[in-house]
C-alpha cells in the first residue's frame, strides 16, 4: 500500500518535469528554424586607383665655378753629359839595385789635376702662365759662363719669344756647377751655351 501511496505521490512531480523539458525543446526547435539575416551586398576593389599628383620640385641653381689655373708642365732641357771628375794620380816606382854601376833612385810621376765644369744643381725654368694659356711654344739659347765657385755669370737668353727671356736666364742663373779646374786650380770659364726647350705637355 506504502508503494502504490510513493508511486502516486511522485506522479505530479514527474509530470511537471516532463511539461518542462517538452517546452524548452520547443523553444529550442523554434530558434534553429528563425529565417537567416540578409547581408547587404559589398563591392571589394583590391586595385584602388590612386589620383595623380602633379608635382613639380623647386629648381636649383648651382653657383658659377671660376676656372682653375693648371700648372705649368715641366720643360724638357737639353744637358749636355757629364764630364769625369779626374783626381790626380801619383805613380812611384821605388828604388832598383845597381845594374852595371848604374843607379837608380825613387822617381815619382804625378798626373797633372784637370778636368772640365760639371753641372751639379740644374733648375727647371717655369712656364709664363700667359704664354701657357695662349698655347705658346718656343726655345731659348743662353749663353752665359761659369765662375772659379761654381756661379754662372753673365748670363743671357736668346728666344724665339721675348715672353720666354726671363723665364730662361732666372732658371740658369740658380744653377750650380763644379768649376774648371786646371793643375789643380780652379778657373772661371766663359762662353758656356746650353738650349731650352718650352713645350706643352699633351
Amino acid at each position: 500500500m506504502s508503494r502504490i501511496l510513493r508511486m502516486a505521490s511522485g506522479m505530479p512531480v514527474a509530470a511537471t518535469i516532463t511539461f518542462f523539458l517538452f517546452l524548452g525543446m520547443m523553444m529550442l526547435i523554434r530558434v534553429e528554424h528563425l529565417p537567416e539575416p540578409v547581408l547587404p551586398d559589398v563591392e571589394i576593389d583590391i586595385f584602388p586607383q590612386v589620383p595623380e599628383i602633379d608635382f613639380d620640385p623647386p629648381g636649383y641653381e648651382l653657383d658659377s665655378v671660376e676656372p682653375v689655373e693648371p700648372p705649368p708642365p715641366p720643360v724638357r732641357l737639353d744637358s749636355s753629359p757629364a764630364a769625369v771628375d779626374a783626381a790626380p794620380v801619383a805613380v812611384s816606382i821605388a828604388s832598383l839595385p845597381n845594374i852595371g854601376g848604374l843607379e837608380l833612385g825613387a822617381t815619382t810621376f804625378t798626373m797633372p789635376d784637370n778636368r772640365d765644369e760639371t753641372p751639379v744643381v740644374r733648375i727647371e725654368p717655369t712656364y709664363p702662365p700667359r704664354l701657357l694659356n695662349q698655347g705658346v711654344e718656343g726655345d731659348c739659347v743662353v749663353t752665359y759662363g761659369i765662375a772659379a765657385d761654381g756661379t754662372p755669370f753673365d748670363v743671357a737668353a736668346n728666344c724665339t719669344n721675348s715672353g720666354f727671356v726671363r723665364a730662361a736666364e732666372r732658371a740658369v742663373e740658380r744653377w750650380r756647377f763644379n768649376p774648371r779646374r786646371v793643375d789643380g786650380v780652379n778657373v772661371a770659364r766663359s762662353g758656356r751655351q746650353t738650349t731650352l726647350n718650352f713645350r706643352i705637355e699633351g
